[in-house]
């Protein structure tokens, strides 16, 4: 895993963690725009969202609420069991405090993805390395 990639690891893992421990950092982490979408990895996207469908509900978040949620819907083996879930909020009692800095950081990881994605795209439908070039240059 490159420096990047754990980076970016770190910051889904703290993000999912603080909104496991604090609903404080899960309104703040909404604030922002944060969405399932934006993490890098199916794991943690299904782990937010069951997070912002409690939320929604009015339901309380916690370890055990999480885990039911995605137990009930077949998802909890998916991401990998309970002690994902129990992994997650102890780090998330360390770090909420940073909740939205680490969001930015996800978030920021999705642009740079789409914009990677659509470079490979677009580059593979040009018709000559120097149309490559060109696109890259306007990005």
């Amino acid at each position: 895993m490159s420096d990047i990639s754990l980076i970016a690891e770190t910051a889904e893992e703290n993000t999912i963690g603080s909104c496991i421990k604090s609903e404080a950092a899960l309104i703040a982490v909404s604030g922002l725009g944060l969405k399932p979408e934006h993490f890098g990895g199916p794991t943690h996207e299904i782990i937010y969202r069951g997070i912002v469908n409690l939320h929604d509900a009015g339901k309380h978040v916690t370890p055990d609420t999480i885990k039911a949620h995605l137990e009930a819907s077949d998802k909890l083996d998916l991401i990998g069991g309970a002690g994902v879930i129990d992994r997650l909020a102890e780090i998330g009692e360390a770090v909420d405090y940073a909740a939205a800095d680490y969001a930015e950081i996800v978030m920021d990881r999705k642009f740079r993805r789409d914009v990677h994605d659509f470079v490979a795209v677009a580059t593979n439908h040009t018709r000559t390395e120097e149309d490559k070039r060109a696109l890259v240059d306007l990005l």
